[in-house]
């Protein structure tokens, strides 16, 4: 049976997903509850069914959602996504000029570490980035950061940023940790943020608000100041659009590499 676009089965893996392990009868009042058109025979065949099928499992009398069957879907959700991010490469690669916006910081992040970082780099030259503030790991998921952590281990990775605040330290010493060269109270235009990868250079507009906020994060005198809570309301919350370029431009990323690279040497 069918709740609008949901089967009684669908009905049953969001129920499980909230409340575990739960008996027969309050599955049933769960889905009725719901609005699903079943009878209680129904929702036990369905159950029987999925008991079948591995996506659900018994605990004495009771139901709760395979583990199993949980780390397929994962396995399988994180493998159409690596694919259709596969997808999004070889498109934004192909052009010329690409312009993106991105409404959380997370998403951003995602997208230079995900994305951004596997367009070509056959010859590997140096990474370079130049931020007003450094940016951090905190509200980044396990993978988030692993995928990071492999893709420094390949690269040689250049850090300018204009801020030399605590925080900026701070955050610049997880960098290092990496594997990254970090240079704090660097020169050049701090209006954007860019990273040069290959022959593309990003660069990023940050809006007002949004630059306001950050620089109010990092204006602690102490890494005891810092709040924490500030950094990942902005992290995960919705914020005004961050606009992106991404340019295909080999003598200017190379012009701009080379004069970044020059700090390090100073």
């Amino acid at each position: 049976m069918r709740q609008g676009n949901k089967s009684s089965k669908d009905l049953i893996v969001s129920i499980l997903s909230e409340e575990f392990p739960l008996p027969l009868k309050k599955i049933f009042f769960e889905v009725k509850r719901q609005g699903a058109s079943i009878s209680y025979q129904g929702v036990h065949k369905s159950l029987t069914e999925m008991l079948a099928q591995g996506i659900i499992e018994k605990d004495g009398n009771k139901f709760r959602l395979s583990k199993k069957w949980i780390n397929e879907i994962s396995f399988f959700s994180k493998k159409l996504l690596k694919a259709y991010s596969s997808e999004t490469v070889i498109n934004y690669m192909h052009r010329e000029n690409t312009q993106l916006c991105f409404d959380t910081l997370k998403d951003f992040d995602r997208f230079f570490i995900f994305e951004y970082f596997n367009f070509p780099n056959s010859v590997k030259k140096p990474v370079i980035a130049h931020w007003f503030h450094m940016y951090s790991l905190i509200g980044l998921s396990e993978d988030d950061i692993l995928a990071l952590k492999e893709f420094i281990s390949k690269n040689d990775f250049y850090i300018l940023c204009s801020g030399e605040t605590p925080l900026d330290k701070f955050f610049g010493e997880t960098f290092k940790k990496l594997g990254c060269r970090i240079k704090l109270g660097a020169k050049g235009d701090a209006s954007t943020d860019h990273i040069i990868f290959g022959d593309y250079l990003l660069q990023a507009y940050w809006p007002k608000e949004i630059k306001a906020a950050i620089k109010r994060i990092f204006s602690v005198n102490s890494i005891e100041e810092f709040k924490l809570s500030s950094l990942l309301k902005l992290m995960h919350g919705k914020i005004e659009p961050i606009h992106v370029m991404v340019n295909k431009n080999s003598g200017l990323a190379e012009k701009i590499r080379q004069e970044n690279l020059k700090q390090f040497c100073s």
